[in-house]
């Protein structure tokens, strides 16, 4: 009998594979007692075997679903649809304070912080906050020279 333990029941089922001669299936954890597939990489579980392989591309890099309009690719399909819309034109997404329209939801919602006075991205180099990331981020390489 090995002499460890473990607070964490998932590290411990990951521990005892060894001893056992249980096998990892496509990096779904076996053990998992609440029946869900487990990212061996991070230990985070999933809803499906679907949703872990999805998961999975944020480690590998893999970005399978490619725009036939200007080759940029994407790791989910849906991703992919939402990105097509830029090339469309179509910008469904409205936003109720200004007359301002957006192709994709995400980016509605870092403009409706413009309207809020919010500035929750700060700046780990100056004081300056900004109510969208990629307006930090640029920022940010700004103050470093690049």
């Amino acid at each position: 009998m090995c002499p460890k333990s473990f607070a964490d029941p998932s590290a411990l089922r990951k521990h005892e594979r060894p001893h056992t001669g249980e096998e990892e299936l496509n990096g779904v954890d076996p053990g998992d007692s609440q029946g869900r597939p487990e990212c061996q990489t991070c230990g985070k579980s999933f809803a499906d075997h679907s949703a872990l392989r999805f998961h999975k591309r944020t480690h590998t890099g893999q970005k399978p679903h490619k725009c036939q309009e200007c080759s940029k690719s994407f790791a989910h399909p849906s991703t992919l649809s939402r990105h097509e819309l830029t090339h469309s034109g179509k910008k469904p997404y409205k936003c109720q304070m200004c007359p301002k329209s957006f192709a994709d939801p995400s980016t509605l919602r870092r403009h409706k912080l413009t309207h809020s006075g919010k500035k929750p991205y700060k700046c780990r180099i100056c004081p300056k906050s900004f109510a969208d990331p990629y307006d930090l981020r640029r920022h940010e390489q700004a103050q470093r020279g690049h």
